[in-house]
C-alpha cells in the first residue's frame, strides 16, 4: 500500500536528505534520550518494551514508519495527489527528493528491530548532519538547516485493546499500528509510560484538539496521563484566546505564552549560533517566522483532578520554496515582536501600517554616552520619546487584553526594531536581551511581570535575603557547611572592607544553611565602643543561649548522658564556667559549684571549661554554628579562648565562622595573633571585594523592577561613584529617591531615573558622611534623644 510521507514520519533509508528529514531528526533525539536507561536495563523483555514506547512516541505524535518501495511499478505520489490517495494533509516543508520516490509502510517486527538495533548503539549519533536540511539546494550544492526541536523527554501512551483469540492461545492487545503484545510486554509497556487522559477529558480543553478534529486514535491508557499535542502557534492562539473568559485564565493563559516566546527565542538563538559556529546559512529565514510557521508541542497533565498544560518545545517549520532571506538582526526582532502581539492578543499586525522614519541628524542625541539613538531636553538629560499615534494604538490593543505593563513595554520595545538605527533607546538590540527578559518575567514574575503601584513613596523590590554578585562565595559556604554536617570542625574566616557585606554573607548560613537543616546557630559582635573591661561578656552572649537551647531542643536521655560526662569533667569546678555560662546550673547539679580560694590560671582555666563544655554539648546537639563577628575590635583575651576552641573542636560537628576587616592596616597585634593561631585548621578563608558591574546592575534591577538592559547605564554611575561597596550602594540609591532623582512615573508606569543629573551628581567617597547625612536629616529633638542614648 502507498503511502504520502509526512513531515512527521520516519522514513528508513540513506542519505543527507533522509538523515535531515524531520521526523528522523526527532526519532533519533528520542531514541538517543533512552540509551542509557536501554544499556542499564538487564531483562530482555523490559528492553523490548522500552523499544515498543519508542515507537509509540514516534505514532503518539502522528508519525509512521516508512521504506522506499522499489518493487511498485507504480508513480511516486505527488504533493496535489495526497489528498485522493488518503494521506489526509501533506506537509509542504518535505525534501522533493523524498517526494520523487513511492514509499509504503514498514511492517512491525522490522520497526521493532530497527528500533532495537538503535537504541543498542553505543554512541549517539548527531541530530543533524554537517550537510543541513533544505527545501531546495543552492547553485553550490550546499543546503540550509531548519531548526530542530528539544527531544520529547517523556513516553506519550498508546492505544491497546485486548483481543481475545478465538484458538485458545494467550490473549493479546492488539496496536493496529505496532502489532501484538503479549500480557507480560503489556504491563512493561504500561511501567514505562506515563499514566493516560481520557478522550473525553481531552477533549474538554481547548487546546488538545488536533488539527482535524479526530482523537478516536489518541485515547490512553490509565486515567490523568500527560497527552501531547502537535498544532501551529497560529491554531493555539486561535483555540486558547477563545476560551479566556476571567482575568484568572488570562494571567495563566500570560505565563504559558511567555513560556512559547521563551523557547521560540531560544530556538531562534540556537539557529543563529548554528549559522556563527557551524556555516550554516539562514538557518532560519526571516520571512519564516509567522505564527503560521511556528510549530509547538503542548502537553497536558492531569495531577489530583486539575488539568496543567505546559509548552514542550517550539520551532520553526521553513515551507518548501521559502525565500532565504535572512533579514537584519533587527527585522528578525520586529518579526517577534509581531508574532508575540498576536501570540498575546489574537489580533494579526498589519504591517503596512509601519512607514519608516526620515533619518535626521536633529533626531540624533550625539551626547548620548551609551552612543544610542534618542532625544534630549532642554537640561541635557536623556529621554525617551513620546510614542506614536501607532505606538498608543498596540499599547491599547495589549493593555485592552488585560496584559501588565512590563509585557507591553517587551513587545513594543520588540515593534520598535522596525525603526532600525532610529528605533528609540531601549528598542532591544539582540535576543540574547529579549531571552534574559522573558526568563526573568517568569522566574520572578512578581517583581519583573506585575505593574509597579505608583507612589510618591514607592516601594523597591529588592529583598534583605538576596546576595548579589557573592555566588562563588555562597557556593564555598555551602560546601563547608556540607562538610559539617558529614561531622567535621569546619573554621571560615570572611575578611573585606566596611560595609563590603561581610555579615549578611555569614547571617545567609542561618537563614539558608542551618534553619533548613534543623541546626543552631549562634551568633556574638565585638564592638570598639565597648569598654574591654568585661571581656568575658561578648563570650557569654553566645554561650549561655548555647546552653539553654540545648536543654530545650535535646532529647532527654541525651541531656542525661551530657549531664554526666560533664560532672565527670568538671568535677566540683564548674563554678568558674557559670560566670560565662549562667544556664549551666540548669544542666549540673549544686555539688559541681563549689567556689575555691586555691589560685587558678584564668585564661588556661577558661579555655579548659569551655572546651570541655562545647565538646560534650556538639557531641549530643543538633549541629552547631558560632558566629563571630568584628573580630578585629575583641579584646585579646576573648581572641585566645576563641583560638583555643578551633583547636580543640577537632574532630567534632561544630562550625566556626569569623568576620574581620582587613583595611585595619597591620598594628592590631591581637587579630594578627588569632589569625595565626587558627590558621592551620582553617576550612576556608573567604576575602569579599567590591561589587563589579554585573552585581551592581543586578541590584539595580531587582530594586527598581526593570530589565538589565535598561538599568545597565544607571548601575554603571552608581559603580563609578560608590566603587561598588554594597552599603555604600545601599545608601546612594536611597539618596536618590529622596531626591526624586529616580523616581516612579504615571506614563509608563515604571520606574525611571534621570541619568545625566545622577551623573553630575557630587557623592562624598566616604559611606560615613552618607550617613551623617541621612542622619541630619532627622528631626532635631530626635537627634538629641539618640546622642543621650549613645551615651548610656
Amino acid at each position: 500500500m502507498s503511502a504520502m510521507p509526512r513531515e512527521n514520519d520516519v522514513l528508513f533509508g540513506r542519505g543527507t536528505v533522509i538523515n535531515n528529514h524531520f521526523g528522523n531528526q526527532r526519532y533519533r533525539m528520542l531514541v538517543d534520550s533512552k540509551k542509557k536507561a536501554f544499556a542499564a536495563e538487564p531483562i530482555r523483555k523490559k528492553k523490548r518494551a522500552m523499544a515498543i514506547a519508542v515507537i509509540a512516541e514516534v505514532q503518539n505524535l502522528g508519525g509512521r514508519f516508512l521504506e522506499e518501495d522499489t518493487t511498485s511499478a507504480s508513480k511516486p505520489i505527488l504533493p496535489h495527489q495526497s489528498r485522493s490517495q488518503g494521506g489526509g494533509e501533506t506537509n509542504i516543508a518535505l525534501h522533493s527528493k523524498i517526494l520523487e520516490k513511492q514509499w509504503t509502510p514498514v511492517e512491525y517486527d522490522k520497526i521493532l528491530t530497527k528500533v532495537m538495533h538503535r537504541l543498542r548503539e553505543k554512541k549517539a549519533e548527531p541530530y543533524c548532519d554537517k550537510g543541513p536540511i533544505s527545501s531546495s539546494s543552492d547553485s553550490d550544492g550546499k543546503n540550509h538547516a531548519a531548526p530542530r526541536p528539544d527531544h520529547v523527554e517523556s513516553f506519550s501512551s498508546v492505544s491497546v485493546q485486548p483481543v481475545q483469540p478465538s484458538n485458545g492461545e494467550i490473549p493479546v492487545a492488539v496496536d493496529p499500528l505496532i502489532g501484538n503484545l503479549d500480557l507480560d510486554e503489556l504491563d512493561l509497556l504500561r511501567s514505562l509510560t506515563p499514566v493516560g487522559a481520557e478522550a473525553s477529558t481531552v477533549d474538554a480543553h481547548p487546546t488538545m484538539q488536533t488539527v482535524d478534529g479526530h482523537m478516536s486514535s489518541r485515547n490512553n491508557l490509565h486515567d490523568g496521563a500527560p497527552f501531547l499535542q502537535e498544532m501551529s502557534m497560529k491554531q493555539w492562539i486561535t483555540q486558547n484566546l477563545t476560551f479566556l473568559n476571567s482575568p484568572k485564565q488570562m494571567s495563566s493563559y500570560i505565563l504559558t505564552g511567555l513560556a512559547v516566546a521563551h523557547k521560540l527565542t531560544i530556538c531562534l538563538l540556537g539557529a543563529e549560533k548554528d549559522e556563527q559556529q557551524n556555516g550554516i546559512t539562514n538557518p532560519i529565514p526571516l520571512e519564516s517566522i509567522t505564527a503560521e510557521n511556528i510549530q509547538m508541542v503542548t502537553k497536558l497533565d492531569m495531577n489530583s483532578g486539575m488539568q496543567q498544560l505546559s509548552i514542550e518545545y517550539v520551532w520553526v517549520a521553513i515551507p518548501f520554496g521559502a525565500s532565504h532571506e535572512r533579514g537584519t538582526n533587527q527585522a528578525r526582532l520586529f518579526s517577534v515582536g509581531v508574532i508575540l502581539y498576536e501570540l498575546f492578543t489574537g489580533v494579526t499586525l498589519d504591517q503596512s501600517q509601519f512607514t519608516p522614519p526620515t533619518m535626521s541628524l536633529n533626531a540624533m542625541d550625539l551626547k548620548n554616552k551609551a552612543g544610542e539613538i534618542g532625544t534630549s531636553d532642554s537640561s541635557g538629560s536623556t529621554r525617551q520619546p513620546k510614542r506614536s499615534q501607532l505606538g498608543d494604538s498596540l499599547l491599547s490593543g495589549l493593555s485592552s487584553r488585560g496584559l501588565p505593563y512590563p509585557l507591553c513595554a517587551l513587545i513594543l520595545n520588540l515593534i520598535e526594531c522596525y525603526y532600525g538605527i532610529l528605533a528609540q533607546n531601549e528598542a532591544y538590540s539582540s535576543l540574547s536581551d529579549l531571552l534574559m527578559d522573558v526568563q526573568l518575567m517568569l522566574n520572578d514574575p512578581n517583581r519583573f511581570l506585575r505593574s509597579i503601584v505608583i507612589s510618591s513613596s514607592p516601594t523597591l523590590g529588592t529583598t534583605c535575603d538576596k546576595l548579589y554578585g557573592r555566588e562563588e562565595e555562597l557556593r564555598r559556604l555551602h560546601l563547608a557547611y556540607h562538610r559539617h554536617l558529614n561531622g567535621e570542625c569546619v573554621t571560615v574566616t570572611v575578611a573585606g572592607n566596611a560595609g563590603v557585606g561581610k555579615s549578611r554573607l555569614a547571617m545567609h548560613v542561618e537563614k539558608t544553611l542551618s534553619i533548613p537543616n534543623g541546626g543552631l546557630f549562634f551568633s556574638a559582635k565585638f564592638d570598639e565602643r565597648i569598654d574591654n573591661a568585661q571581656p568575658l561578656a561578648i563570650l557569654s552572649s553566645i554561650f549561655n543561649p548555647l546552653c539553654l537551647a540545648f536543654l530545650q531542643f535535646t532529647p532527654r536521655e541525651g541531656i542525661e548522658a551530657a549531664r554526666q560526662k560533664l560532672i565527670r569533667a568538671f568535677g566540683t569546678q564548674a563554678d568558674l564556667l557559670a560566670v560565662v555560662v549562667p544556664s549551666i546550673s540548669g544542666l549540673l547539679p549544686p555539688s559541681c559549684f563549689k567556689s575555691t580560694t586555691t589560685p587558678v590560671d584564668i585564661t588556661l582555666s577558661m579555655s579548659f571549661l569551655l572546651g570541655a563544655f562545647l565538646r560534650v554539648i556538639a557531641s549530643h546537639s543538633r549541629p552547631i554554628t558560632l558566629f563571630f563577628d568584628d573580630v578585629q575590635f575583641a579584646d585579646p583575651f576573648s581572641l585566645q579562648l576563641i583560638g583555643s576552641l578551633v583547636s580543640s573542636m577537632q574532630g567534632k560537628s561544630i562550625l566556626f565562622l569569623a568576620c574581620h576587616r582587613d583595611d585595619q592596616g597591620g598594628d592590631n597585634e591581637g587579630l594578627t595573633n588569632f589569625l595565626s593561631s587558627v590558621s592551620q585548621f582553617l576550612t576556608d578563608s573567604i576575602h569579599l571585594n567590591n561589587l563589579e558591574l554585573d552585581g551592581v546592575n543586578t541590584y539595580l534591577s531587582d530594586s527598581l523592577r526593570l530589565s538589565p538592559r535598561i538599568t545597565k547605564p544607571l548601575a554603571r554611575e552608581m559603580l563609578a561613584k560608590t566603587r561598588g561597596n554594597p552599603l555604600f550602594l545601599d545608601r546612594l540609591l536611597g539618596e536618590l529617591l529622596r531626591d526624586k532623582l529616580i523616581y516612579t512615573s504615571i506614563d509608563p508606569p515604571r520606574f525611571q531615573f534621570d541619568l545625566e543629573k545622577i551623573s553630575d551628581l557630587a557623592v562624598s567617597d566616604d559611606v560615613v558622611a552618607l550617613i551623617m547625612a541621612d542622619f541630619s536629616r532627622i528631626d532635631i529633638n530626635l537627634q538629641r534623644g539618640l546622642q543621650i542614648a549613645s551615651c548610656i
